[in-house]
């Protein structure tokens, strides 16, 4: 019985180093949880090892073509910043030309609430987990990810082609429901 492990204890699935976790490891809450309550510079060293933060970008300063790495700045979040590497007084944010570039919230907020969403609660649920404000904030949000996921879905199924038998559901024909159900004026006229 010493060697038996067992599917419910977490220390049996959990991820030991937390930086080589993928998104797909988020199954187990254990490791989300562990992952979002790393030091910010870690969170988004893990950011950037999923190509969700930029590692470098091109110098948007007037006259310059240069190209702006990343520099510690222990006072930025994060801890760094991109900086020129011709005119080293020209720095961004490290979150710029990404998901998180817009927002003023922790990353791992907003990480939180996108799970969350994802995983099928409620916009009051996902603020109350995220600690986001549901006034406005989680609003914006909300819709911001729905707009994302409906992107994605037409990117992807665009020039899909449809094969096997379609079935058509005939109780919509004519502007009725089947069994008189509902408001017999909705619905799908078909000629």
């Amino acid at each position: 019985m010493e060697g038996r492990k067992t599917g419910g204890n977490y220390r049996c699935r959990k991820k030991e180093n937390l930086l080589q976790i993928s998104p797909q490891d988020f199954e187990n809450p254990w490791n989300f949880f562990a992952l979002m309550s790393l030091p910010d510079p870690e969170v988004y060293e893990w950011l950037r090892m999923q190509d969700l933060l930029a590692t470098n970008i091109s110098c948007t300063s007037p006259d310059c073509n240069g190209d702006m790495f990343l520099r510690g700045a222990a006072n930025k979040p994060g801890g760094a910043v991109f900086r020129c590497n011709k005119d080293r007084t020209y720095t961004k944010n490290c979150r710029s030309y990404s998901f998180f570039e817009k927002s003023n919230l922790a990353i791992q907020d907003i990480i939180l609430f996108v799970k969350s969403y994802i995983d099928g609660c409620s916009l009051s649920q996902c603020s109350r987990f995220s600690g986001v404000s549901y006034n406005s904030t989680a609003v914006h949000w909300g819709s911001f990810v729905r707009e994302l996921f409906k992107e994605h879905f037409h990117r992807n199924t665009k020039n899909k082609v449809l094969t096997g038998t379609i079935e058509i559901d005939e109780s919509l024909f004519g502007r009725r429901v089947k069994h008189h159900r509902g408001n017999p004026n909705c619905g799908l006229k078909v000629n």
